[in-house]
């Protein structure tokens, strides 16, 4: 269902820069693939939900939420009430500084323990480069907790991911897209590059058990 709304919000180009303006990890954890989420592509996931009216008014999860962008997006488009959720302490104390003052819980907890019913997920799960599938966890929570998804997976994994969502339910939106990823790690070769990624947008018509 397409959004109706009397209310102002920015578009998707400013909803970018606002995400741009907030404070990002000054240290990344390779072993839980922790990467600078793209601004841009941040905001074209959060705006194509907002579009598809799932995000205004709805209760919103960014699972693996980082620094909050996804959940600072979401409240920002309007949503009622947004969960963030990360692993990584310094990742949840950053969310909740770029978060601070708006409609977001953040918990630091295991992404497979969060037990919320959802309207929406919003992620952008660990593309699976340390530890294969390592996204699966977060699709399984996703299906469980939520009614609708959108998530960014690497464009390699894209037959395991279609998979994953036709199982639980129908994939209605895929979009590729590239991630610019700069240079965090010591084993990166180049000062940045862009990554072919994949947003994918699927309603839950099958729910998942807490494994």
């Amino acid at each position: 269902m397409s959004r109706i709304t009397n209310k102002e919000y920015p578009g998707r180009k400013k909803l970018e820069i606002l995400l741009q303006k907030l404070a990002y990890p000054s240290e990344y954890n390779n072993d839980l693939e922790q990467y600078l989420t793209d601004p841009h592509v941040a905001s074209m996931l959060v705006y194509q939900a907002f579009q598809n009216g799932d995000i205004e008014g709805k209760t919103v999860a960014d699972l693996g939420c980082g620094n909050g962008l996804l959940a600072f997006g979401a409240s920002i488009m309007g949503a009622k009430h947004v969960y963030a959720l990360d692993s990584d302490k310094a990742m949840t104390d950053l969310c909740e500084a770029n978060c601070s003052g708006l409609p977001v819980t953040v918990y630091r907890s295991d992404v497979s323990a969060f037990d919320t019913h959802v309207d929406t997920v919003l992620m952008n799960p660990p593309f699976g480069s340390v530890r294969r599938h390592a996204d699966l966890p977060f699709i399984k929570t996703a299906a469980r907790c939520g009614s609708v998804i959108y998530s960014i997976h690497n464009m390699k994994t894209r037959e395991f991911v279609e998979r994953q969502y036709s199982d639980i339910g129908e994939i209605f939106f895929q979009a590729r897209v590239l991630i610019s990823v700069p240079r965090i790690y010591a084993h990166h070769k180049y000062p940045s590059r862009d990554m072919e990624a994949l947003i994918v947008g699927s309603k839950v018509k099958i729910k998942g058990e807490k494994t």
